[in-house]
């Protein structure tokens, strides 16, 4: 009797061993789809500050990182913005 109960903890540790190791590679196995363009960061202060600098030098680490493809269009400040 006692054996048949270990021989049934075996079996449903393995069962459930095998189902997460299935589940993980269902996971693994898809692509990411989104996002599916490129995302644009926007920095709304004035071109060469310190702030323009320090966003320009994340987005370089985090397309590193990340593996995908951040935009950081120039940014056009108007001088009658200020006034």
């Amino acid at each position: 009797m006692k054996k048949v109960k270990n021989i049934f903890i075996l079996s449903t540790i393995f069962y459930i061993i095998f189902m997460v190791l299935i589940s993980s590679a269902q996971i693994l196995s898809k692509e990411i789809e989104y996002p599916n363009r490129p995302i644009t960061v926007l920095v709304m202060f004035a071109p060469g500050g310190l702030v323009d600098v320090s966003s320009r030098l994340l987005v370089d680490r985090l397309e590193k990182n990340w593996m995908y493809q951040l935009l950081l269009p120039r940014n056009q400040v108007q001088e009658d913005h200020y006034l």
